[in-house]
């Protein structure tokens, strides 16, 4: 049987979603407890890669049992033996033509930011802290309308990203501010997303708002492939977040 899983997880302490030669990840979390419950060896497959540090809080897993299982149980075991920076939130049984990653429709990421004076110490490990407090807010507003739609997005990823396409479409792009808290958060939805995409449209969203690039710069990128020297820098991993995961038929 073929069982599709939810679950959160502060990625701080894992050195991504995927399973490296050396370091803790989630995937290598989620198949010890796999196994540990069911005595036999499970592949676990993750909606989204997540690099190292980034947090989730709906990722989507799926994984094989080769038995029948009571799933209130299942979800107490996975929850008693992963670490306690993941919790397993829902189970539920699956076609076996389900995967995880591919057969998903839609994914939302949220970057973070706090520009506080001191800076916000309790989140301090999910928030970007910004120096410069002079930030404009409406060019923020104006960026998130210019990567909406599809683009070749090779300016706004990393030299490592191996895709053999870097076109891509973001259903969704907006930036939300909680002036009473000094808290922003640039949110973008879509299909897919190249490697670091989305730190780097937050390394750029905070340079355009403090007058590092201008509008001019984001629109060369987004013309001209290969133009990652004029976004500003990568963003942390620690500012974001996979927020949602969604299928058709969860529409």
């Amino acid at each position: 049987m073929r069982i599709k899983a939810h679950l959160s997880y502060h990625g701080s302490s894992f050195v991504g979603w995927q399973i490296q030669a050396q370091g803790k990840t989630v995937q290598g979390e989620m198949e010890k407890a796999v196994q540990l419950f069911s005595g036999q060896a499970t592949k676990v497959f993750g909606a989204g890669r997540t690099d190292a540090g980034v947090h989730a809080k709906d990722q989507v897993c799926h994984f094989d049992l080769s038995s029948p299982c009571d799933f209130r149980r299942l979800k107490r075991a996975l929850n008693g033996i992963t670490p306690e920076n993941i919790a397993v939130h829902h189970l539920e049984e699956v076609d076996e033509s389900f995967h995880a990653r591919f057969s998903a429709h839609q994914k939302t990421y949220t970057y973070s930011y706090d520009y506080s004076d001191p800076a916000d110490i309790f989140q301090r490990e999910t928030h970007y802290h910004v120096k410069n407090r002079e930030l404009n807010f409406e060019l923020m507003s104006k960026f998130m309308l210019l990567i909406k739609g599809t683009h070749d997005f090779s300016s706004f990823c990393s030299s490592q990203n191996d895709t053999q396409s870097t076109t891509r479409t973001l259903v969704g792009a907006k930036i939300e501010h909680i002036p009473e808290e000094s808290k922003f958060y640039l949110s973008v939805e879509g299909k897919g997303f190249l490697q670091h995409m989305v730190r780097i449209i937050a390394g750029a969203n905070l340079a355009l708002a403090t007058g590092k690039i201008t509008l001019d710069h984001i629109q060369q990128a987004l013309a001209s492939p290969q133009q990652r020297a004029l976004l500003g820098p990568t963003l942390p991993a620690h500012g974001l977040c996979l927020m949602k995961t969604q299928y058709i038929s969860e529409s």
